[in-house]
């Protein structure tokens, strides 16, 4: 939360958190959703095995988009 407030301006900030929460949540529901498909229909384990895939695919873009942003401030 406190990165966003670090990106918008602060007339902004009420907004880019309200779009913040709403995708988190509905994240969550889709991603329970998928997690429950994929214990269901592969086996109990591979939730877990997805959920560690994508968190290293999200820090690896999160360190690739923060250098951009970055740059396209400067």
């Amino acid at each position: 939360k406190a990165y966003i407030s670090n990106l918008v301006p602060q007339e902004k900030t009420g907004t880019a958190f309200g779009v913040y929460q709403t995708t988190i949540g509905l994240c969550t529901f889709f991603a329970s959703l998928i997690a429950g498909l994929i214990w269901t229909y592969i086996n109990v384990s591979a939730p877990f095995i997805f959920g560690s895939v994508m968190a290293i695919i999200s820090a690896f873009l999160f360190v690739i988009l923060e250098k951009k942003i970055k740059f396209a401030r400067l």
